[in-house]
């Protein structure tokens, strides 16, 4: 009975924002980054923020590639960053920014939020309602969790 409960598996999950219940998780025993690809709602381009997991359950995002510099988008690095220019792309690397959580409100017509693991893309609208609030975080879940929630899976 104990196993059912105990939280033991690694999971990069996604929570409802308003309830905390597993909405979609990952399993993460080897994953070390992940990237979240949108589209800005204003000026209709891509966004990509990459994220790596570190200790203490902790997301640390490393770097920020976009194409405009409107609204929404910042200007340039802040201290320790490094700003370039690759293809018409924006980078900002070296980025050290640590976060227990990422919120995120999935986008009901323009923004089409994509996680990206290993080469893998997963349209986060085909497992979570667009429009919906979500909380990413690295945490441990139960099996119990693991039965509620949807794992994510190829296309």
């Amino acid at each position: 009975m104990l196993l059912l409960f105990f939280p033991y598996k690694d999971s990069l999950v996604f929570e409802a924002g308003n309830t905390g219940d597993i909405e979609v998780y990952y399993p993460t025993q080897n994953l070390q980054s992940f990237k979240i690809l949108y589209t800005h709602s204003i000026h209709l381009s891509d966004v990509i923020e990459i994220y790596k997991i570190i200790p203490k359950d902790l997301i640390m995002q490393t770097e920020l590639i976009y194409e405009d510099y409107a609204i929404g988008m910042p200007s340039g690095p802040s201290e320790g960053e490094k700003f370039t220019i690759e293809n018409g792309k924006m980078h900002i690397t070296n980025m050290t920014r640590k976060f227990p959580y990422l919120d995120i409100r999935i986008g009901q017509v323009v923004s089409n939020h994509r996680l990206i693991i290993d080469g893998v893309t997963y349209e986060l609208g085909n497992y979570v309602s667009p429009g919906s609030w979500v909380r990413v975080k690295m945490r441990k879940i139960s099996n119990v969790e693991v039965w509620k929630g949807v794992k994510l899976h190829e296309p």
